[in-house]
């Protein structure tokens, strides 16, 4: 037989034992897995099958959502895991699988391989195409942030708070974007945008349960606010929100960050 004959019929019989559409929604655990994995491997290396590409990577991931559920120990074959199914699934959606939850998928990987500009063209793909994901905008908007911070590109900066606004919107205000956008406009030397959006997330922690959370972000918040007055030569509001956030810092015993805001206050006269 051809090399084609044999990838097709390699794949036919894998698909007879596992179907594709819900392998990994319905946690499929077949006693025959091993040989379905040996068939799709075996069928690949005849013949490059897109759908075998898509089975074969929706069986890595299940596996990997195994191991992330186990003790310790599994590194090694987490990792195999986790490249061949962004491998696979990546080269099935390159030839045009267009599923939202597969681009979740591939999104989510692609921010563990620091892959961001993947990762947005994903998970844009799949909010965009499914409501039900709303709350996934937010974090488009910090993946944008990322990648201002790491490249100065002004687009990207723009782009974030793009998706921080359409975050808002969407889904309500998040801790998240008022403190990226408060980052962003501080990047940008425009303080007093700054100081309203670590205002804005001061307003939001007054709900916070988590308390330890809550401290360290009202910590943050007037940090970041003391560091914008410092910047506007409003020196005696820079020391008051500099005290607040020594406050906060204490509470939770952050002494790096208590240091950094002893410091501050020597500089500008502060006690």
């Amino acid at each position: 037989k051809d090399k084609k004959s044999i990838g097709y019929a390699l794949f036919y019989r894998a698909k007879l034992c596992i179907d594709p559409e819900t392998a990994i929604r319905a946690g499929t655990k077949d006693q025959r897995k091993d040989q379905i994995r040996s068939d799709l491997k075996n069928s690949l290396e005849n013949w490059d099958i897109t759908d075998a590409h898509y089975m074969i990577g929706l069986q890595y991931l299940e596996e990997l959502n195994v191991f992330s559920d186990s003790p310790a120990g599994e590194g090694r074959n987490s990792d195999v895991c986790r490249k061949e199914a962004y491998r696979h699934l990546s080269i099935a959606a390159e030839r045009g699988y267009r599923d939202a939850w597969l681009y979740l998928q591939l999104a989510n990987l692609a921010e563990e391989y620091h892959e961001l500009r993947k990762a947005v063209r994903f998970l844009s793909y799949v909010v965009e195409e499914e409501e039900s994901y709303a709350e996934q905008i937010s974090r488009i908007g910090s993946w944008y942030h990322t990648l201002y911070q790491d490249t100065g590109a002004e687009e990207y900066a723009d782009e974030a708070i793009r998706y921080f606004d359409l975050s808002d919107d969407s889904y309500g205000l998040k801790h998240a974007t008022f403190h990226g956008r408060g980052m962003i406009y501080f990047k940008r030397r425009q303080y007093e945008k700054a100081i309203e959006q670590f205002e804005g997330l001061l307003e939001l922690l007054k709900t916070e349960a988590d308390e330890e959370y809550r401290l360290h972000y009202q910590g943050i918040s007037y940090q970041m606010i003391g560091q914008a007055y410092q910047e506007m030569g409003k020196f005696a509001d820079a020391i008051s929100s500099y005290e607040k956030a020594y406050e906060y810092f204490d509470r939770i015993g952050q002494s790096d960050r208590l240091q950094s805001i002893s410091e501050k206050l020597k500089m500008i006269g502060g006690t």
